[in-house]
């Protein structure tokens, strides 16, 4: 910025990459336009774009994990903003769906990068909880999910006999994500899920399985756990019991 003595009386406007204005003391400053941004900055905005924009479709068909999870104010919109800063880091990665194009500012972030999830990463719930003990069986050719939960009748600050335990089974490929409470914490259960037909006519094998805790009263959860990533119970060989 610079103030301008001229004989031509007072400037304003733009003169090439130079704008002319008055300042609080009526005196001409002059200053520099700023540059278009690089390319650098217009690919780092555009893989963010990308990254909240695959959060965003997912949060179209799971929403009712993703208000049992993210509990708190605001209803819809506080939950989901709490499941997007929950997965914007190193749960969604980008990659570009022509590599070695130039980028161009006329297309959209979604028609020159993809977004990757980490499904064995992906947070369905956050809080302070402590997570519950559970186990899940998958049995591909039936498409039924078994989930147990085990008893905790001990009581602690982040730990409470009535916390409402449940099983969540993601099946991005197929858009569906069922959602089943599978009993206390301190008593323990046992619940099934039936997938959808579509699930088992998908080439794809993407189904995945999470447990966590809410408390009773619905206003706070625990983080969530997956304890089946698409191939194999955690831990443990395909449809063998996990205990964590």
């Amino acid at each position: 910025m610079a103030v301008i003595d001229t004989i031509f009386g007072k400037l304003r406007g733009r003169v090439g990459n130079l704008v002319f204005y008055e300042d609080g003391a009526g005196r001409t400053v002059m200053r520099k336009r700023g540059g278009k941004r690089g390319p650098s900055k217009k690919e780092g905005q555009k893989r963010q774009n990308v990254v909240f924009g695959t959060l965003t479709g997912h949060g179209g068909w799971m929403q009712e994990v993703i208000r049992l999870g993210f509990p708190g104010r605001g209803g819809w919109q506080g939950s989901f903003g709490r499941f997007t800063r929950a997965n914007t880091r190193g749960v969604v990665t980008t990659e570009p769906l022509s590599p070695g194009r130039p980028l161009s500012r006329r297309r959209k972030a979604m028609d020159e990068f993809r977004g990757v999830v980490d499904y064995a990463r992906l947070r369905v719930s956050e809080g302070a909880l402590a997570v519950p003990v559970g186990s899940v069986e998958v049995d591909k050719e039936e498409r039924l999910v078994r989930f147990r939960s085990e008893g905790q009748p001990v009581e602690a600050v982040d730990c409470y006999s009535d916390d409402r335990v449940y099983g969540v089974v993601l099946c991005p490929s197929r858009y569906v994500c069922p959602v089943v409470e599978i009993g206390s914490r301190g008593t323990g259960g046992e619940a099934e899920v039936t997938l959808p037909a579509k699930v088992k006519k998908s080439k794809k094998s993407d189904c995945m399985c999470y447990l966590f805790a809410v408390r009773a009263d619905g206003l706070e959860a625990s983080d969530s756990v997956c304890v089946y990533d698409g191939t194999k119970v955690s831990g443990e060989k395909e449809g063998q019991s996990l205990k964590g």
